[in-house]
């Protein structure tokens, strides 16, 4: 076999039986991205990782969630930079522990069969005793408002750059909890309004045209 296949066997081995026991049973691949996905009552979390052909080299991607109305809303709408729906998109990302940050700087030094086998072990360890509680944060709304409201800037929460993160954040809002709404237009308008930091006029059209549309939306 290649070193990518070597690779990639030896990393998935460890977890793959602890992707199906806690749930994530759906599998996807779009070019290099490997994805699973696992239901929950609002959309589906994700695990993913990327695997390089050229190099070996395989970069685990933090856990997702994505709200399966946020998303249908936001791909209806057109923006820059904008993204077609795939896999890969979330509307929240959690964080990798630390040990699995120094395994994956370590993979990226020095992508062999060794630093793909302990990856694969810190991932099983991860899947087992930490994807369970990001879970339970991110699959109940008001959990995530309520940690919202604790963040000193509510859309830095979201997947995306930061206007398509805001554009999540408002939609978020509206489906979950919008009396608390004005308030995150007051402060979007702000940053929209500014063109030193949206420079681009074709954000504040499709701004508009996301304000309008949040009129229309009814909860969840």
């Amino acid at each position: 076999m290649s070193k990518y296949e070597d690779n990639l066997v030896e990393f998935y081995r460890f977890f793959s039986q602890a992707l199906i026991r806690h749930g994530y049973t759906t599998k996807k691949r779009v070019g290099e991205l490997f994805a699973f996905l696992k239901p929950f009552e609002y959309g589906h979390f994700i695990f993913s990782f990327i695997a390089y052909e050229d190099t070996g080299l395989i970069r685990v991607r933090p856990p997702q969630a994505s709200f399966d109305a946020v998303e249908k809303i936001l791909q209806e709408i057109d923006y820059p930079d904008k993204l077609q729906f795939s896999i890969s998109l979330g509307t929240f990302m959690g964080e990798l522990s630390e040990d699995m940050d120094k395994l994956q700087k370590r993979m990226e030094v020095s992508p062999t069969v060794e630093s793909a086998s302990l990856l694969g072990l810190e991932t099983f360890r991860y899947i087992e005793q930490e994807s369970e509680s990001f879970e339970e944060e991110y699959s109940i709304p008001s959990n995530i408002i309520e940690e919202l409201e604790y963040r000193d800037f509510w859309a830095m929460a979201f997947n995306g750059s930061p206007p398509e993160a805001m554009f999540r954040g408002l939609i978020f809002y509206q489906l979950t909890d919008p009396e608390l709404l004005p308030d995150k237009l007051h402060q979007s308008d702000q940053i929209f309004e500014s063109r030193e930091l949206v420079p681009d006029d074709a954000w504040r059209i499709s701004y508009q045209v996301l304000k309008e549309k949040l009129l229309t939306l009814e909860s969840l």
